[in-house]
C-alpha cells in the first residue's frame, strides 16, 4: 500500500514538472519569437542634439559627418563639423557607443539649437535596430528672434544655455565667473555650468561688456537656448541695457521640493515563476534519488 502511494506520488510529481518545464520552454520559444517579430522592442536610441557651439548660436549646418552609421564612438571623437553663425567648428562627443541612425543629412540649412540630429546605441546592442523617440524632431526650443525692447535703452546681445554635451536639454550655472559691468574678451571664461554629466566651463568667443545677468547661481534645469544674460559693445552704456520683453526679469533659485521616494514592487511575476520552477525542480530530483535508492 505504501509502495503504491508512493509511486503515485512519484508520478504526480513528474508529471508536475514535466508540464512546468514544458511551459517555461513555450514561453521562452514565444518571448524568442515576439522579440524577433515586434518593433516595440526595438533598441531605443540615445538622442544627439545640435549643440550650441556659441553663446550667440541658435542654429547651424552639418557641413560634414565624419562618423558613419555603424561607427563606433569613443569620447574625444569628432562627430561631425558644424557651420554656426561665427565659422565652421568640430563637434566632438562625449559618449561612448555606436553611431546607429544619421537624422540630419549634410548641407540641411538652419538646424535649430536642440533638434535630434542622430542615435547613438551602447557597444552590443543592435544599432541596425534603432528607435527614435516620437518627440525627436520637436525636442528644440526655438531660437529667439530680436525680441522687441520695451524702452530706448541699448539693445543687448542675448548669451544663451549653451548644449556642452550632446544629450544634454538642460543645465545649472554653478557659478558665474563675470559680474556685470566686467569685459569680456573671445577666450574668457563665462560661468560654469552643470549638465547633465559634469561641471563644464563655458566659454564665450565675444567681445564686449557683460552688461546683465538674467539667470542666477543655482536655477535648475534651465533649458538649452534660453537666454542667461545680455552683453554690450566695448563703447555701449552697460547699465543701460534693455531687457527684451520676451526674457522678463532676472530668475533666482526657486526652493527645491523634496521628491518622495519610490516604493519598488517586492516581486514580479517572472521571480515568482522562476521560484515555482526551482521548486518544482527540487521535488522531481528528490524523487528521482528516492526511486534510485
Amino acid at each position: 500500500m505504501a509502495a503504491a502511494f508512493r509511486v503515485r506520488i512519484g508520478n504526480f510529481t513528474k508529471n508536475y514538472v514535466q508540464g512546468l518545464l514544458l511551459q517555461s520552454y513555450s514561453l521562452k520559444t514565444k518571448h524568442r519569437v515576439c522579440f524577433h517579430n515586434t518593433s516595440f522592442l526595438n533598441v531605443a536610441g540615445q538622442e544627439l542634439k545640435m549643440p550650441s557651439l556659441s553663446p550667440t548660436m541658435s542654429e547651424g549646418t552639418i557641413v560634414k559627418w565624419l562618423k558613419k552609421e555603424g561607427d563606433p564612438i569613443q569620447p574625444g571623437d569628432v562627430l561631425c563639423d558644424i557651420q554656426t553663425d561665427k565659422a565652421v567648428v568640430s563637434f566632438e562627443i562625449e559618449e561612448e557607443g555606436i553611431l546607429a541612425k544619421i537624422l540630419v543629412k549634410e548641407d540641411t540649412k538652419d538646424i535649430k539649437v536642440g533638434t535630434v540630429i542622430a542615435l547613438m546605441v551602447a557597444e552590443g546592442e543592435d544599432w541596425k535596430s534603432v528607435e527614435g523617440s516620437a518627440s525627436a524632431s520637436s525636442s528644440a526650443p526655438p531660437p529667439s528672434e530680436s525680441a522687441p525692447t520695451s524702452g530706448s535703452g541699448i539693445a543687448g546681445q542675448e548669451l544663451k544655455m549653451p548644449s556642452l554635451s550632446p544629450t544634454m536639454s538642460e543645465g545649472t550655472i554653478v557659478k558665474w565667473l563675470k559680474n556685470e559691468g566686467d569685459p569680456i574678451a573671445p577666450g574668457d571664461v563665462l560661468c560654469d555650468i552643470q549638465t547633465d554629466k559634469a561641471v563644464v566651463s563655458f566659454e564665450t568667443e565675444e567681445e564686449g561688456v557683460l552688461a546683465k545677468i538674467l539667470v542666477r547661481e543655482d536655477v535648475k534645469d534651465v533649458k538649452v537656448g534660453t537666454t542667461i544674460a545680455l552683453m554690450v559693445g566695448v563703447d555701449e552704456d552697460w547699465k543701460n541695457v534693455e531687457i527684451p520683453s520676451s526674457v522678463g526679469a532676472p530668475s533666482s533659485a526657486p526652493p527645491s521640493a523634496p521628491s518622495a521616494p519610490s516604493k519598488a514592487p517586492s516581486g514580479t511575476p517572472e521571480k515568482i515563476r522562476n521560484m515555482k520552477y526551482e521548486a518544482a525542480l527540487c521535488l522531481y530530483i528528490r524523487y528521482v534519488l528516492a526511486e534510485d535508492g
